[in-house]
């Protein structure tokens, strides 16, 4: 009976070995598969980052185009801003001739006038 009993035992321990191989495989595919999980994950996470970045590099663009644009935009509100002071300038000093012209011929025709009544 004893090799009986050896052979029940081996037989007992085959089976508890195979099942503790069966637990190891199960616990490694799970690790495997938890570890592609996050590794699929990590991906999708990089993936949207990159594409924000993509996005924020656009907006910086657009944003540096609007910027130079408002730059030029100042730049020529400014010289017509100047353009407006000189012709300002221009009219008043116009006036100014017209204003002075017009004193003299005043002054010129009183004189005529004075001279003739004498």
């Amino acid at each position: 009976m004893s090799d009986v009993r050896v052979g029940n035992d081996i037989a007992l321990q085959k089976a508890h070995d195979a099942a503790e191989l069966l637990r190891h495989r199960q616990h490694i595919e799970q690790q495997r598969k938890d570890f592609d999980k996050k590794y699929l994950d990590m991906n999708d996470v990089l993936a949207r980052k990159d594409e924000e970045i993509a996005r924020l590099k656009q907006e910086l663009a657009s944003t540096g185009d609007s910027r130079r644009e408002a730059h030029a935009i100042k730049s020529d509100l400014m010289k017509l801003k100047e353009s407006y002071k000189d012709d300002a300038r221009k009219a008043e000093e116009k006036e100014n001739l017209r204003s002075q012209y017009i004193e003299d011929l005043k002054k010129k025709v009183k004189l005529e006038f004075s001279n003739c009544t004498v």
